[in-house]
Protein backbone atom coordinates (compact mmCIF):
# COMPACT_ATOMS: atom_id res chain seq x y z
CA UNK A 1 0.00 0.00 0.00
CA UNK A 2 1.27 3.63 -1.16
CA UNK A 3 0.13 6.57 1.07
CA UNK A 4 1.15 10.28 -0.39
CA UNK A 5 -0.07 13.27 1.10
CA UNK A 6 0.88 17.12 0.87
CA UNK A 7 1.29 19.38 3.80
CA UNK A 8 0.82 23.09 3.12
CA UNK A 9 2.42 25.44 4.46
CA UNK A 10 6.99 26.28 5.18
CA UNK A 11 8.72 23.24 5.83
CA UNK A 12 9.51 22.68 9.84
CA UNK A 13 12.00 21.22 11.74
CA UNK A 14 11.32 19.47 15.35
CA UNK A 15 12.91 21.96 17.88
CA UNK A 16 15.03 20.91 21.02
CA UNK A 17 13.20 19.79 23.81
CA UNK A 18 13.25 22.48 26.81
CA UNK A 19 13.51 22.01 30.12
CA UNK A 20 12.01 23.72 32.98
CA UNK A 21 14.01 24.64 36.30
CA UNK A 22 11.75 22.31 37.83
CA UNK A 23 13.35 19.17 35.40
CA UNK A 24 10.09 18.80 33.48
CA UNK A 25 10.76 18.34 29.54
CA UNK A 26 8.45 19.97 27.36
CA UNK A 27 8.07 20.11 23.14
CA UNK A 28 8.36 24.03 22.41
CA UNK A 29 5.20 25.43 21.23
CA UNK A 30 5.51 26.45 17.36
CA UNK A 31 6.96 22.02 16.96
CA UNK A 32 3.81 20.93 19.03
CA UNK A 33 1.38 23.20 16.87
CA UNK A 34 2.97 21.56 13.19
CA UNK A 35 3.11 18.13 14.74
CA UNK A 36 -0.30 18.64 15.10
CA UNK A 37 -1.10 20.59 11.89
CA UNK A 38 0.75 17.37 10.37
CA UNK A 39 -1.77 14.89 12.02
CA UNK A 40 -4.70 16.60 11.33
CA UNK A 41 -3.61 16.24 8.02
CA UNK A 42 -2.73 12.65 7.65
CA UNK A 43 -6.54 12.13 9.35
CA UNK A 44 -8.69 14.80 6.76
CA UNK A 45 -6.67 13.64 3.26
CA UNK A 46 -5.71 9.59 4.33
CA UNK A 47 -7.90 8.68 6.89
CA UNK A 48 -6.67 5.81 9.75
CA UNK A 49 -4.60 3.77 7.30
CA UNK A 50 -1.80 2.24 9.45
CA UNK A 51 1.22 0.41 7.55
CA UNK A 52 2.60 -2.55 8.63
CA UNK A 53 5.83 -3.94 8.84
CA UNK A 54 9.10 -2.13 7.41
CA UNK A 55 8.25 0.95 5.38
CA UNK A 56 9.97 3.13 2.79
CA UNK A 57 9.34 7.00 3.30
CA UNK A 58 9.75 9.80 0.31
CA UNK A 59 9.63 13.15 1.95
CA UNK A 60 9.89 16.17 0.35
CA UNK A 61 10.46 19.88 1.38
CA UNK A 62 9.50 22.42 -0.79
CA UNK A 63 10.53 26.21 0.15
CA UNK A 64 8.94 29.57 -1.08
CA UNK A 65 11.01 31.36 -3.37
CA UNK A 66 11.95 34.92 -2.02
CA UNK A 67 10.22 37.71 -3.68
CA UNK A 68 13.64 39.65 -3.77
CA UNK A 69 15.01 36.66 -6.12
CA UNK A 70 15.22 37.98 -10.00
CA UNK A 71 13.78 36.62 -12.61
CA UNK A 72 16.52 34.39 -13.88
CA UNK A 73 17.50 33.09 -10.64
CA UNK A 74 13.75 32.47 -9.76
CA UNK A 75 13.34 30.57 -13.20
CA UNK A 76 16.71 27.95 -11.90
CA UNK A 77 14.93 27.22 -8.49
CA UNK A 78 11.91 26.32 -10.00
CA UNK A 79 14.18 23.66 -12.86
CA UNK A 80 15.88 22.67 -9.60
CA UNK A 81 19.32 23.87 -10.52
CA UNK A 82 19.39 25.68 -7.06
CA UNK A 83 18.24 24.03 -4.32
CA UNK A 84 17.85 25.96 -0.53
CA UNK A 85 20.68 25.67 2.03
CA UNK A 86 18.88 27.53 4.76
CA UNK A 87 17.31 25.80 7.61
CA UNK A 88 15.97 23.71 8.80
CA UNK A 89 18.09 20.78 8.19
CA UNK A 90 16.71 18.15 6.58
CA UNK A 91 17.22 15.50 9.51
CA UNK A 92 15.12 18.10 12.08
CA UNK A 93 12.11 18.45 9.20
CA UNK A 94 11.96 14.21 8.80
CA UNK A 95 12.18 13.93 12.44
CA UNK A 96 9.17 16.37 13.14
CA UNK A 97 7.06 14.77 10.12
CA UNK A 98 7.93 10.93 11.23
CA UNK A 99 7.37 11.74 15.16
CA UNK A 100 3.98 13.34 14.48
CA UNK A 101 2.69 9.85 12.63
CA UNK A 102 3.15 7.67 15.44
CA UNK A 103 0.45 6.16 15.85
CA UNK A 104 -1.35 7.19 13.32
CA UNK A 105 0.31 6.15 9.93
CA UNK A 106 2.50 3.63 11.67
CA UNK A 107 3.06 1.76 15.39
CA UNK A 108 6.29 3.50 15.37
CA UNK A 109 8.78 5.47 13.59
CA UNK A 110 11.20 2.63 13.97
CA UNK A 111 8.91 0.75 11.15
CA UNK A 112 10.79 3.59 8.69
CA UNK A 113 13.32 1.28 7.19
CA UNK A 114 14.46 3.63 4.43
CA UNK A 115 14.71 7.69 4.20
CA UNK A 116 14.37 9.87 1.23
CA UNK A 117 14.70 13.36 1.60
CA UNK A 118 14.77 16.43 -0.56
CA UNK A 119 14.72 20.11 0.41
CA UNK A 120 13.12 21.63 -2.80
CA UNK A 121 12.10 25.19 -4.17
CA UNK A 122 8.45 26.14 -5.41
CA UNK A 123 5.95 28.93 -5.73
CA UNK A 124 4.58 27.84 -2.45
CA UNK A 125 5.79 26.12 0.85
CA UNK A 126 4.78 22.82 1.38
CA UNK A 127 5.67 18.96 2.21
CA UNK A 128 5.23 15.99 -0.03
CA UNK A 129 5.36 12.52 2.00
CA UNK A 130 5.34 8.75 0.51
CA UNK A 131 4.82 5.99 2.86
CA UNK A 132 5.41 2.30 1.36
CA UNK A 133 5.68 -0.77 2.78
CA UNK A 134 9.08 -1.95 2.01
CA UNK A 135 8.30 -5.87 1.43
CA UNK A 136 6.08 -5.00 -1.37
CA UNK A 137 8.62 -2.97 -2.92
CA UNK A 138 10.88 -6.06 -2.48
CA UNK A 139 8.63 -8.44 -3.42
CA UNK A 140 7.59 -6.22 -7.12
CA UNK A 141 11.27 -6.14 -7.62
CA UNK A 142 11.59 -9.24 -7.09
CA UNK A 143 8.58 -11.20 -8.90
CA UNK A 144 9.67 -10.04 -12.40
CA UNK A 145 10.40 -12.98 -15.16
CA UNK A 146 14.28 -13.12 -14.79
CA UNK A 147 16.82 -15.49 -16.61
CA UNK A 148 17.78 -18.03 -14.70
CA UNK A 149 21.63 -17.61 -14.95
CA UNK A 150 21.31 -13.58 -14.47
CA UNK A 151 19.87 -13.88 -10.64
CA UNK A 152 21.69 -11.92 -8.35
CA UNK A 153 24.23 -13.57 -5.53
CA UNK A 154 21.95 -11.86 -2.98
CA UNK A 155 19.41 -14.18 -3.68
CA UNK A 156 19.40 -16.25 -0.94
CA UNK A 157 19.71 -13.20 1.53
CA UNK A 158 16.39 -12.04 0.30
CA UNK A 159 15.16 -15.45 0.90
CA UNK A 160 15.95 -15.34 4.47
CA UNK A 161 14.22 -11.35 4.36
CA UNK A 162 11.33 -13.09 3.08
CA UNK A 163 11.05 -15.96 5.98
CA UNK A 164 12.24 -13.78 8.64
CA UNK A 165 8.73 -11.46 7.47
CA UNK A 166 6.31 -14.72 7.05
CA UNK A 167 6.65 -14.94 3.68
CA UNK A 168 8.04 -17.57 1.42
CA UNK A 169 9.82 -17.11 -1.81
CA UNK A 170 8.92 -19.74 -4.11
CA UNK A 171 11.01 -20.88 -7.56
CA UNK A 172 9.27 -21.43 -10.20
CA UNK A 173 10.48 -22.72 -13.88
CA UNK A 174 8.64 -22.88 -17.04
CA UNK A 175 10.33 -24.28 -19.75
CA UNK A 176 7.60 -23.30 -22.44
CA UNK A 177 8.80 -19.63 -21.52
CA UNK A 178 12.38 -20.07 -22.66
CA UNK A 179 13.83 -21.62 -19.55
CA UNK A 180 12.67 -18.82 -17.19
CA UNK A 181 13.20 -18.72 -13.97
CA UNK A 182 10.65 -16.71 -11.56
CA UNK A 183 10.05 -15.62 -8.18
CA UNK A 184 7.16 -15.38 -6.40
CA UNK A 185 6.15 -14.82 -2.77
CA UNK A 186 3.86 -16.62 -0.83
CA UNK A 187 2.26 -16.50 2.10
CA UNK A 188 3.91 -19.53 4.55
CA UNK A 189 0.83 -21.34 6.31
CA UNK A 190 1.93 -22.31 9.60
CA UNK A 191 0.64 -25.97 11.02
CA UNK A 192 0.49 -26.44 14.71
Amino acid sequence: MIVTFLVEGEPQGKGRHRTTKAGINYTPGKTAMYENWVKSVYINRVGEKLLYGPIRATIEAYYTIPKSKSKRVRERMLRQLERPTKKPDVDNIAKAILDSLNGIAYRDDSQIVELNMKKLYADLGFVREDFSEAVQELHEAFCKPLDFFSLPRYTEDLYRLFIDKELQCVKESNKSRGEYTYWKLVERRIVK
